[in-house]
């Protein structure tokens, strides 16, 4: 019955926001059968058959990045946090915290993106 879920992120700027997560190591995802404007919709995947982590960001003219905090909490696990962090510093991406070992065993880090999601990404 439910085949996989699919977060659609509101953002006022979609290009900047799919950048920010190509720098990361996403990939775009292109369905064959939908077909958007960039700066409408953008997906992302972390394979590029779109069966891992899928995601997309649309465009929400009226979408307030100041507010993007309150709207959602972002985990993503990778199986490498220090890595990651090492990419996103080549990147020039906003480092809200970087690694750090957390009291329930599991390595951090949060990122900012730039429509002010803020992103924690997670590993052992």
């Amino acid at each position: 019955m439910f085949k996989r879920l699919i977060p659609v992120l509101p953002v006022r700027d979609v290009l900047a926001e799919r950048d920010f997560y190509e720098s990361l190591g996403f990939e775009r995802f292109v369905d064959p059968v939908e077909k958007y404007p960039e700066s409408v919709f953008a997906a992302l995947s972390s394979t590029k058959e779109g069966d891992g982590v899928l995601f997309a960001v649309a465009i929400a003219p009226d979408f307030d990045p100041d507010t993007a905090e309150q709207r959602l909490w972002w985990q993503i696990e990778v199986s490498d946090v220090k890595a990651l962090y090492e990419r996103a510093k080549l990147a020039n991406v906003e480092i809200e915290s970087p690694p750090r070992l957390e009291s329930w065993g599991r390595r951090t880090m949060k990122l900012r993106s730039p429509n002010g999601y803020l992103v924690s990404f997670e590993s052992d």
